[in-house]
């Protein structure tokens, strides 16, 4: 891999990270 691109771990990772703070607005918008 070249330099400047993320592994697929990384976006792996950050999928999940958006995820759960997509979780995480979707609570509080929802007011549960």
């Amino acid at each position: 891999m070249a330099h400047g691109f993320v592994t697929f771990h990384e976006v792996d990772q950050a999928r999940k990270a958006i995820r759960d703070l997509g979780g995480d607005l979707a609570e509080l918008l929802t007011g549960n």
